[in-house]
């Protein structure tokens, strides 16, 4: 089932969660939010289907996880918002339905959240709290960390009745048949 699921661009994902903020609605994202959201699509990928969404390695820096290619992308707006017209509509529509599926439900639960509150999330889980070394900035959370980690939360919040599936059964079963 897994080796058949394709990776996408991890700029293709950025791109994507760009196009989701409403400037009229008040919506923002920062460069360390969109860090905590990619870091969020990645493990919710890694339960739902068991490969990554994208192949960029995910660091474990002071303020949580962090893409380092898209951080570069973005760093020159430093704490303040990332404009919207910066996404590239091509590259992020050219994400598989069921992939911009799984990235709407993470938008869904943690879009409205705000950067700080993301880090302060991130901080509280094993993947980034395990690896995270305050003399080391390159250190990479591990994929299987991930994977694991957010199976264990799926089953947590199933159980406590706080969200549905994460995926849709088409999703999975696009997993099952993609090749």
């Amino acid at each position: 089932m897994s080796s058949r699921v394709q990776s996408v661009s991890v700029d293709s994902v950025a791109d994507y969660l760009l196009m989701k903020i409403d400037p009229e609605a008040g919506d923002s994202i920062t460069n360390m939010k969109l860090q905590k959201l990619l870091y969020y699509c990645q493990g919710w990928h890694l339960a739902a289907y068991g490969v990554p969404l994208f192949n960029a390695s995910i660091e474990a820096w002071e303020h949580g996880p962090v893409v380092r290619g898209v951080w570069g992308r973005f760093s020159r707006h430093g704490p303040q918002s990332i404009p919207p017209d910066e996404a590239r509509p091509d590259r992020a529509m050219a994400i598989p339905e069921p992939m911009r599926r799984l990235i709407d439900d993470v938008w869904d639960r943690y879009g409205e959240m705000h950067a700080y509150r993301l880090r302060d999330m991130t901080h509280e889980e094993a993947p980034w709290r395990e690896v995270y070394r305050e003399d080391c900035r390159d250190a990479v959370i591990p994929d299987e960390a991930m994977r694991l980690f957010f199976d264990e939360e799926s089953a947590r919040l199933l159980d406590a009745a706080e969200l549905g599936p994460v995926t849709d059964p088409a999703s999975l079963e696009w997993a099952r048949t993609a090749g």
